[in-house]
């Protein structure tokens, strides 16, 4: 979990670097000051079963972010899941909706893969999300979710649709704007 805390700590800090969000943050009423403070929510975030209140492990720990200095933006983070569908989340729901322009946009993509190392990452919206669900695309893991701008690592096999460019170490391609950028 301390590996966790760190990489979103990490990543608290680039989304204040790249977009000036933060630098404040807090989770259940209680600010976030360091990663220490992290460890210690994540450990309150552990998926249970309704029924019994079972831990879940194959789910791993989930917490929830808010911002002290911007209203409603906050992070939902979800790590340390190894269920054959589900993957580490990072959320993040900005109140304007206000997509930064397409090279800040690879920057902090770039970033945050460089903090987490993962499989893939995909800068979407709800909308687009849910025109995936409808169109019956696969919602697994290890199966990339094309979004407005999609990064994959060099250990996936299938290619990306589109123009294709080196990106932190992987592969990345941007979905022409009237079609999937976000509004």
């Amino acid at each position: 979990m301390e590996v966790s805390a760190q990489q979103i700590w990490d990543s608290l800090t680039v989304l204040h670097e790249t977009l000036g969000y933060g630098p404040r943050w807090e989770h259940a009423g209680n600010t976030l000051t360091n990663p220490d403070a992290i460890t210690q929510a994540l450990a309150t975030g552990m998926n249970r079963k309704d029924t019994t209140g079972e831990v879940i492990p194959t789910l791993g720990q989930r917490i929830g972010i808010g911002s002290l200095d911007q209203d409603n933006l906050g992070l939902s983070i979800s790590v340390g899941g190894t269920a054959p569908t589900w993957s580490g989340v990072f959320l993040l729901t900005p109140t304007d909706r206000r997509p930064p322009d397409l090279d800040t946009a690879k920057d902090l993509m770039s970033q945050l893969v460089q903090t987490w190392r993962p499989q893939d990452m995909t800068w979407s919206t709800d909308k687009l999300r849910e025109a995936g669900w409808d169109a019956g695309l696969p919602m697994k893991k290890g199966v990339p979710f094309a979004g407005w701008l999609t990064w994959v690592s060099p250990n996936l096999h299938d290619p990306l649709p589109g123009p294709v460019e080196e990106l932190a170490g992987g592969a990345c391609t941007c979905s022409p704007p009237p079609l999937m950028r976000p509004p």
